[in-house]
């Protein structure tokens, strides 16, 4: 008989006719033991022991740019900014300018995870909006947290700011209290004088290392940022770019290809999450940084699963169903989290 390997991944899929609820009944250390297996799948990974994929990001030169020094993109998925000649002034040092910026591609370019900027990375978070047409942001963090800095600001709240060769003007902003913020801004390339309309996502109610306390407002800040028409990838930075950022990208892209695979199928795909948090931990280093995170990433998906079920068997009954018509739930608790997905 055939000893099944800690390694596998398919120990962990859940199969299209189970629920997470009676995945989590079966295996009640379920959490742990998924943990403690991306852990082990991704340790070989870290800065110490294999420096070269990090060799760009540990640069002296670039060292300045990173916010902390123990989270740095993988050399192979890390986002090169264009150097050219417009981007020089008299004054540069040739041997210090540099394309890197702290962010990694994940996920075939769906996304772009990138730490909060610092002040002397504004400029550069800038031009990398503008070269990757990223006109969706997700900022999941405040500017500053328990009397931390942890993103320094780079927009204006009014009138126009200038950070670099690029104008970012202010638009509008819709607040939704104690939750979140939606702004919108003109940037310009003030080189060539065009403009792209960037729309910025802040959920506001994300404490660091931790999760939301709704699952419900959650989902629903996730589906306000799938509803723009993207012409790039989503750019999502927190502080670091690992913890909260992982743990949205995850949700995002498990949930995104649930219901488009129930729609095309109307049949529920199995889950798979430890292989999915490897993979974007492959792409780069901590993403999902907490057993809290990886269990909210759970609860969340399993969440919008029963809705779009639930709004499938309501179609074929005829019976009229908005999720637009949920309301926001400021302090609903994560355990019993019911009804809700994407509007």
């Amino acid at each position: 008989m055939e000893v099944k390997r800690m390694d596998d991944y398919h120990l962990f899929e859940i199969k299209p006719n189970s629920s997470i609820i009676e995945h989590f009944n079966n295996h009640p250390t379920c959490i742990d033991k998924e943990f403690n297996f991306i852990l082990q799948k991704t340790e070989l990974r870290s800065i110490e022991s294999n420096p070269d994929r990090f060799k760009t990001a540990l640069l002296d030169k670039n060292k300045t740019k990173n916010r902390y020094s123990n989270v740095l993109p993988y050399e192979d998925t890390r986002v090169k900014l264009n150097i050219d000649d417009l981007d020089l002034d008299e004054n540069d040092d040739p041997e210090e300018v540099t394309d890197y910026i702290n962010a990694s591609f994940l996920s075939g370019g769906n996304y772009i995870c990138t730490q909060g900027p610092l002040l002397n990375t504004i400029n550069d978070f800038w031009k990398m909006i503008w070269e990757q047409r990223s006109n969706v942001i997700v900022m999941l963090t405040k500017e500053e947290e328990n009397h931390k800095i942890k993103c320094d600001k780079y927009w204006p709240d009014e009138g126009k700011i200038q950070c670099g060769r690029y104008q970012i003007k202010f638009e509008n902003k819709i607040t939704i209290p104690e939750i979140s913020i939606r702004r919108e801004f003109t940037l310009t390339d003030l080189k060539t004088n065009q403009s792209i309309s960037v729309k910025h996502f802040q959920y506001t109610t994300w404490p660091d290392h931790g999760t939301p306390v709704s699952t419900t407002n959650f989902l629903k800040f996730v589906g306000h940022v799938d509803h723009e028409v993207r012409t790039g990838p989503i750019t999502v930075h927190c502080s670091a770019g690992i913890g909260r950022s992982g743990t949205f990208c995850v949700i995002h892209s498990v949930v995104s290809n649930y219901i488009k695979e129930y729609e095309e199928k109307k049949l529920p795909p199995s889950l798979n999450l430890p292989k999915t948090v490897v993979e974007f931990r492959n792409e780069r280093a901590g993403m999902v940084q907490t057993r809290d995170q990886y269990r909210f990433c759970y609860l969340a998906i399993s969440e919008t699963m029963s809705a779009t079920i639930k709004k499938d068997q309501r179609k074929r009954k005829g019976l009229s169903y908005s999720y637009s018509s949920i309301p926001i739930t400021p302090n609903h608790d994560n355990d019993n989290a019911t009804t809700t997905a994407f509007q």
